[in-house]
């Protein structure tokens, strides 16, 4: 493992990366994958290759660049050592096939929670046969990996670039200016129904029949699930905001009271299924909102139960609805929940943070190249 103060020309001298693409605002796998590119150290060259686009075209596409890149690498690289970091678990095969081009057996490869239980029976034995060092972002998604690879992979969790705590963050005190409470909730708008979006409308609609004066948001990448536009319509005090960019999101953050994460947990299929850590509670963290979130999934590595919010014991109408109720009448109470929150997401942006994830990043890139990467069962 490499340790503090431990020089890089130990290390490979160049890093090729495979990368889902796409904007550093499209979601959570594309933010994990900016602060990850940025743990790089300075002065390691990275030569990446992005799958801009879904579709068998463009995966044609990616497969030629990737290879082109490979060869390209071993006839200019002379005496520098390449590494491979795949950033993610589809993508293994063909930074296998990479690696081995350049004469490397290892590859880094991170998983984040989505991909891990949908995989296929194919694409599962992939991940369990080939050699490779496998990473992953919260406990929860370690559990679920382990039992396909059969063998426990690093754990790592997400580490915030610096830039986050001023993006999210404010050291404004919460509007005070009266009027409704407002509960806002991020996600994939398409994916309304695993994020049990009907269940916080449910909750939200609960609270306004006892008297309560709440509004809720959902907001997210779009296309706009259906059903969901279906009960905004029905109901005014909803509204839906489709693929904000950072500036809007930011902007929805500062102006909610509350936010909630309803994700829920599936038992019905080989693999679990649930949130793979949940960056938006860390994001709304940052911003001084108190977060409720579901007990099941990685959510517990995002939030700190009784500190920067509640946590749910079940995706029941009920128990959301009793979570959203303390933090809705007892104004003190969330405020002093957002402020610890503040603090202890702050934490994840800091520079010690950042080096530790640095030098473990940097430990498991030298283990993958010096042909230790971890082979199957």
């Amino acid at each position: 493992m490499m340790v503090a103060g431990e020089s890089t020309a130990d290390g490979p001298g160049l890093v090729l990366v495979l990368s889902p693409g796409g904007a550093a605002d499209e979601g959570g796998i594309q933010r994990f994958t900016a602060a990850l590119l940025a743990l790089v150290p300075e002065g390691v060259p990275i030569r990446l290759v992005e799958a801009r686009r879904s579709g068998r075209l463009w995966q044609a596409r990616l497969v030629l660049d990737v290879l082109r890149a490979a060869r390209g690498l071993r006839r200019e690289r002379h005496d520098r050592r390449v590494a491979v970091l795949c950033l993610h678990g589809a993508f293994l095969p063909l930074a296998k096939a990479a690696a081995l081009l350049l004469g490397r057996s290892g590859v880094v490869t991170f998983y984040y929670g989505q991909e891990i239980w949908s995989a296929g029976w194919l694409r599962r034995m992939g991940w369990r046969w080939l050699q490779h060092v496998p990473v992953t972002i919260s406990g929860y998604s370690a559990g679920a990996l382990a039992a396909i690879l059969r063998r426990p992979p690093t754990i790592m969790l997400p580490t915030m670039p610096s830039t986050w705590a001023d993006r999210f963050g404010t050291d404004e005190p919460r509007r005070a200016a009266p009027g409704p409470v407002r509960v806002l909730s991020v996600f994939r708008l398409s994916a309304a129904r695993s994020k049990r979006a009907g269940t916080i409308i449910e909750a939200v609609a609960q609270l306004r029949r006892e008297g309560i004066d709440v509004e809720l948001c959902l907001a997210g990448r779009g296309p706009l699930d259906g059903d969901l536009a279906e009960l905004a319509g029905v109901h005014p005090w909803i509204e839906l905001v489709e693929s904000p960019g950072d500036e809007a999101l930011v902007g929805l953050y500062r102006t909610a009271d509350v936010f909630v994460l309803a994700t829920g947990v599936s038992h019905d299929r080989a693999q679990p299924s649930g949130e793979g850590f949940g960056i938006v509670l860390v994001e709304a963290a940052l911003a001084g909102l108190p977060v409720v979130g579901p007990a099941g999934g990685g959510s517990r590595d995002a939030m700190v139960d009784g500190f920067t919010g509640e946590v749910v014991a079940d995706e029941r109408v009920e128990t959301l609805a009793d979570a959203l109720r303390r933090l809705s009448v007892d104004r003190p109470y969330r405020e002093r929940l957002g402020r610890r929150g503040r603090l202890w997401a702050t934490e994840m942006t800091s520079t010690a943070r950042v080096e530790r994830s640095r030098q473990l990043l940097w430990s498991l890139l030298v283990e993958a190249t010096d042909g230790a990467g971890r082979s199957g069962p």
